[in-house]
């Protein structure tokens, strides 16, 4: 729970094909950078559990996910000044779901064309 630095984490596991971490504690956590970059056989990442407020920059958080085709995001992600590239070389035709409470129009800015968004409220998220 006083983890302030998730970048990294999963970098570069690439056979990684199932990750339940919806047990994760975040509240404190500021850099998400790179988290899940080149987990390749990853289809889908769950983290409508994070608890994103204190978070400042996800860039490169899911790139080169050559096989993701949905995220599930729910937390507040205001303090986010960074999320260039997040998407970068993922599957074409994803689907980004977010909870409509909050503010998602910088992720929604740097989503691929190819992905569509899909807010969805906070009771069925």
């Amino acid at each position: 729970s006083n983890v302030e630095y998730m970048s990294y984490m999963f970098w570069g596991l690439t056979g990684l094909t199932d990750l339940n971490i919806s047990s994760f504690s975040t509240s404190n956590v500021n850099y998400m950078v790179g988290m899940f970059r080149y987990c390749n056989k990853l289809i889908d990442i769950d983290i409508k559990h994070f608890d994103t407020t204190n978070v400042v920059s996800m860039n490169d958080m899911f790139r080169d996910c050559t096989g993701l085709t949905s995220v599930t995001m729910s937390g507040n992600v205001d303090k986010v000044s960074n999320c260039s590239n997040m998407f970068l070389n993922t599957k074409a035709n994803g689907v980004f779901k977010y909870n409509c409470e909050h503010n998602y129009d910088k992720i929604l800015g740097v989503l691929p064309s190819t992905w569509t968004s899909e807010c969805i409220e906070e009771t069925s998220v």
